[in-house]
């Protein structure tokens, strides 16, 4: 998935470019408070979590 392909996700500049920093890192997980960015992260196949367990 194109991180900017889907204009109508409500994806920000930043978040994108975090998005795009984290996907070329291997071995890496975005956390993030962000509950729609998560969402949006792992729909591009980027691990993507809250941080602490998530029950």
């Amino acid at each position: 998935m194109d991180l900017l392909e889907n204009y109508q996700s409500g994806l920000r500049a930043g978040d994108a470019l975090h998005l795009a920093i984290v996907k070329e890192m291997e071995k890496v997980r975005l956390l993030t408070l962000d509950r729609k960015l998560i969402s949006i992260a792992q729909a591009a196949g980027i691990s993507a979590g809250l941080g602490f367990d998530e029950d």
